[in-house]
């Protein structure tokens, strides 16, 4: 494993990361100006800007496109990869329609995006245009997601806990919990690797904990 640092770069604080498929190219939230960076693998010391999105939450990656989730709009919006907006949606008003939207993942197999949709209690699913799909009740308000593979998707939530969801049969299926994550807030990430192990940031404990399969 090695490591390389964007210290040339102007300051920023990161707040979210979608990786490219290809894996030569990181987009990246900053918590400190609100603006969406591309930084390629060939040129870490340079970045760029690919414009303005206000309190940028969630972000992911999927078949060339890059969405970013603005929790103070209510709302998710598709980029290409050049930065052009080609599809908002969230904010209609309708029976889809996102409150203090957080974290957000992608279904692979069915070119679905998955977004903790915090206020409402659920998970809410569109296609990759932002039409909606379907939604998934949670019993508690879901923060931060990763997908797992095989129909399954880890949740973070506000309480502290860990959720499994499974996407097809489109119901919770496991709570993961641990005494010391009791308090609201305090896990900001999850991430699977490819044997579905989970990783769950703790900043309260200054760690990240593995939960083996």
């Amino acid at each position: 494993v090695s490591t390389q640092s964007t210290g040339k770069c102007t300051r920023m604080f990161p707040k979210a990361f979608g990786v490219c498929a290809a894996g030569n190219e990181v987009f990246v939230t900053s918590e400190e100006d609100q603006h969406l960076y591309l930084i390629r693998s060939d040129s870490p010391d340079l970045k760029t800007d690919l414009g303005h999105f206000p309190s940028p939450d969630g972000i992911c990656y999927m078949n060339g496109y890059i969405y970013v989730v603005e929790e103070q709009n209510n709302r998710v919006c598709g980029l290409t990869a050049y930065g052009d907006t080609f599809t908002v949606f969230g904010d209609d008003n309708g029976p889809f329609t996102l409150n203090k939207p957080g974290g957000v993942s992608v279904y692979p197999e069915k070119e679905l995006l998955l977004v903790c949709d915090r206020g409402n209690k659920r998970i809410s699913m569109w296609d990759k245009l932002g039409n909606p799909v379907d939604t998934i009740p949670l019993p508690q308000h879901p923060d931060c997601c990763s997908y797992a593979g095989y129909g399954i998707l880890v949740v973070g939530t506000s309480q502290g806990e860990v959720l499994f969801i499974d996407l097809d049969c489109k119901k919770h299926v496991f709570t993961w919990t641990n005494k010391q994550l009791k308090n609201p807030g305090f896990i900001t990430g999850v991430a699977v690797d490819n044997r579905q192990n989970v990783y769950i940031c703790d900043p309260k404990n200054h760690r990240v904990i593995k939960v083996y399969r």
